[in-house]
């Protein structure tokens, strides 16, 4: 089970990586099939003229692709990228809190977790199909207001109910910049707001936006994308690995 939230977590993060580089996926395919071209013309048409055989056109996007010419047109795409990582991120953490708090009430008579008192009505026990083993872990993360955008929450959640602690390091200070940065983006077009500085006031030492603004509008590069998305990757890799271990 925690192999596969890992599995899908790092195939959705792989999916957003070729998102934001569709345009050189493109290119690169219109490129090869481009000099294909070009090379039977020239070769077996006898065709020299380079704006006749391809040539020219072919040395034009190949250009393009090595500018990345075209990035500037849809640099709003780099910014939904980081949304789409922030909720793959979240997704995967609450499904290794699920698994670990599940697994410790199946095979641990003794936790702290069947100490914890849940409140329910016949109607919400109704909709779960009176099966209270598969929504305990939901029902904790509503009760305890769990949110695993925020890395505090995560933090506490994992260590007061899996015994599992991680690290606050440098990576770990890139993705709480990027969770808050997702916030801004979604609800006021990205512009750096007040609550943006001071959720990132304690994330430091960072790589990603050390220098933020009030009143500037967020704008992410590439390499930014990339380097959120392998930090991510750390720390799921990592924190599946303590939950195994304290699992075990």
């Amino acid at each position: 089970m925690i192999a596969d939230i890992v599995s899908t977590f790092s195939s959705n993060i792989l999916a957003v990586e070729k998102l934001v580089n569709f345009d050189r996926a493109i290119l690169d395919i219109i490129i090869e099939r481009l000099a294909d071209l070009s090379g039977r013309l020239r070769d077996k048409q006898k065709i020299e003229n380079p704006q006749l055989n391809g040539a020219s056109l072919l040395e034009f996007i190949s250009t393009i692709r090595t500018n990345d010419s075209f990035r500037i047109r849809y640099q709003v795409i780099f910014n939904q990228a980081v949304v789409l990582l922030v909720s793959h991120f979240a997704s995967a953490l609450g499904d290794l809190f699920r698994h670990g708090v599940i697994q410790r009430l199946s095979t641990e008579p003794g936790s702290s977790l069947l100490d914890e008192e849940i409140k329910m009505t016949f109607a919400e026990l109704r909709d779960r199909n009176w099966n209270l083993r598969d929504a305990a872990a939901d029902l904790l993360i509503a009760k305890r207001d769990f949110t695993f955008q925020d890395m505090g929450s995560t933090h506490r959640a994992f260590r007061e109910y899996l015994s599992v602690n991680m690290d606050k390091d440098r990576a770990v200070n890139n993705v709480i910049a990027a969770q808050a940065c997702r916030h801004v983006i979604v609800h006021v077009g990205g512009r750096v707001t007040d609550r943006l500085i001071n959720q990132v006031s304690g994330a430091s030492p960072r790589d990603l936006k050390p220098n933020l603004r009030l009143g500037d509008v967020l704008q992410f590069s590439p390499d930014e994308i990339s380097l959120i998305a392998e930090n991510m990757r750390q720390y799921v890799f990592t924190l599946s690995e303590r939950v195994r271990i304290a699992l075990s």
